[in-house]
């Protein structure tokens, strides 16, 4: 056993590695909504050969720094893989990579192996959502969460070696997101610096100056070169348009951020009354001694309670801007659970944690069940219900496992094949195609007009570029019988001239932002199309 526990990590890393990157090109898997826009400004940015100015179809489009953007430069170089593929395996390779670093650093200061903390960590929603799409909440949070933990261990050793990976980490965060990287990265190392010097009286202010003053330096190169070259436009553009105006924009409910961290945190948010009260126990046991644990333990609380606090102030608030304290808040459950999941004198709270994964894990099966009653209806196929089954026996089994373990790492293994199953393997089969086949095979011959929110997955699909046009504008194109055009079925009906055009293929998705009760309703009535947006491809008539 001892001698293949030290393959355990490689492992660990090789199963973390196909539910991350399995079926990444995949146009119509499970997204954020505005990756396509991200994507967009990556591939303009390759195709122009610009790697400071981002660009969105044609414009220069400063909303963001452009580190995120050129991640993905290396794959499109190759031109081995498609766009979205090199896109999403850039920030999947990040996200594993960095987890790796997390696994290590937890293992020196905590002596967690290495392949249970990145198991616990990569098997949370958040990580197996983010880490799969080309968004920036994986760069953003884990750069300077793993730049934080480091810059800890220059902070206590002093040494010039350990200043270099926080540094260089903070620094390439502040170039994915901007100045707000480095306000919760200072922010939370401030606070931490203060109690300090409350706590032992003394002043150990240089790690804290020399990691402030280079990252910033660094961070701070793309914005000198983007301001000498463009002056007001870009400043205006950056720091007016695109940051104040999070500010002034539609407030949304404080809940959502809350939500957000623990729908990204679970299974392991489930864990926390119980982790609480471990805490507290030991914070009383030890009330008095100093300890580096202690030390530590509080430097991690700090840290989640400033990047979770600082996403409440503006006005936009939404469920991910929880993802920046997702690996603080895991990793403090991490060490709660795994140094006294056996021994410890809350085990009702465990037991009450574990129910409620029960009965959270049962509705999901009984879910699975009620799809695969409506197969024929949902996603007709004549495989689909023996995979359907395979996928039951596959998440009852891990169900099993993760209820009788009392071993971290084989919950986090169960965690990591239950939910990375259904989002990776399962959801996509249920999701239509944005565009089918049958629409990129009827308007390969034409120049192609639509009215989409999402233009970068119809022209990945149709493999070639799109007009966007309002519905309106429509029939001022029907002269040309060489154009072909993509809306929505009800907006050709309000529209468009019907005696002029001739509606060649007609297809549905699922419509964006359905309620649960509308679900319910749907499924009552046995009328799953209510749930379906229509779409239709016409031309000109002749």
């Amino acid at each position: 056993m001892n001698n293949l526990k030290k393959y355990f990590f490689a492992i660990a890393i090789v199963l973390v590695a196909f539910f991350y990157i399995f079926d990444l090109s995949n146009l119509d898997a499970l997204r954020q909504g505005t990756e396509g826009f991200y994507l967009q400004v990556s591939k303009e940015m390759s195709a122009k050969d610009s790697y400071l100015t981002p660009y969105y179809r044609d414009v220069r489009h400063w909303s963001k720094p452009p580190l995120h953007f050129v991640l993905p430069f290396p794959f499109y170089s190759t031109g081995l893989f498609s766009t979205i593929f090199s896109a999403r395996l850039s920030i999947a390779l990040l996200a594993i990579f960095l987890l790796i670093m997390t696994a290590n650093w937890i293992k020196r200061h905590f002596n967690i192996e290495k392949h249970t903390s990145f198991l616990f960590l990569a098997s949370s929603v958040g990580l197996i959502k983010y880490a799969r799409i080309y968004m920036m909440e994986i760069p953003l949070s884990l750069l300077t969460f793993v730049g934080c933990l480091y810059f800890y261990d220059y902070y206590k050793s002093r040494k010039l070696k350990d200043l270099v990976i926080p540094s260089l980490l903070i620094a390439a965060s502040i170039l994915i997101k901007g100045p707000v990287s480095y306000i919760l990265a200072m922010a939370s190392i401030g606070c931490f610096f203060i109690y300090d010097y409350l706590k032992n009286k003394q002043l150990n202010l240089r790690p804290v100056v020399l990691v402030a003053s280079i990252s910033l330096a660094l961070g701070s190169i793309w914005f000198f070169i983007s301001y000498i070259n463009y002056g007001r436009e870009f400043f205006d553009y950056f720091f007016l348009r695109e940051n104040v105006g999070k500010f002034t924009a539609k407030s949304y409910p404080i809940r959502h951020v809350f939500q957000g961290l623990i729908i990204f945190a679970l299974p392991w948010s489930l864990y926390l009354p119980f982790s609480y009260l471990n805490f507290r126990d030991y914070f009383i046991s030890t009330k008095g001694i100093n300890t580096d644990k202690k030390d530590l333990i509080i430097f991690l609380m700090i840290h989640a309670f400033i990047f979770f606090v600082v996403w409440l102030i503006p006005s936009q608030r939404s469920h991910h801007y929880a993802v920046p304290a997702l690996p603080f808040f895991l990793t403090l459950l991490l060490v709660s659970m795994v140094k006294s999941v056996e021994n410890t004198k809350r085990k009702s709270f465990l037991i009450f944690s574990n129910i409620v994964v029960s009965i959270g894990a049962f509705l999901l099966l009984i879910v699975f069940s009620l799809i695969t009653y409506y197969i024929d209806t949902i996603s007709p196929g004549k495989d689909l219900a023996f995979f359907m089954i395979l996928t039951l026996i596959i998440l009852f089994s891990s169900i099993t496992i993760y209820l009788k373990s009392h071993n971290i790492t084989l919950k986090a293994l169960s965690s990591l094949v239950f939910i990375g199953w259904i989002w990776v393997v399962v959801a996509p089969k249920f999701i239509p195609a944005f565009i089918p086949n049958k629409v990129v095979e009827l308007s390969s011959d034409k120049k192609v007009y639509a009215n989409v929110r999402k233009p970068f997955f119809v022209e990945e699909a149709l493999n070639k570029e799109i007009t966007l046009i309002g519905p309106n504008k429509i029939n001022s194109l029907l002269k040309d019988n060489n154009n072909a055009y993509i809306l929505r079925y009800e907006d050709y009906i309000n529209h468009v001239d019907k005696k002029r055009t001739k509606i060649i293929h007609k297809w549905s998705i699922w419509r964006r932002r359905t309620r649960v009760s509308q679900i319910i309703e749907a499924l009552n009535a046995d009328n799953i199309n209510s749930l379906r947006q229509e779409y239709v491809l016409f031309v000109s008539a002749r």
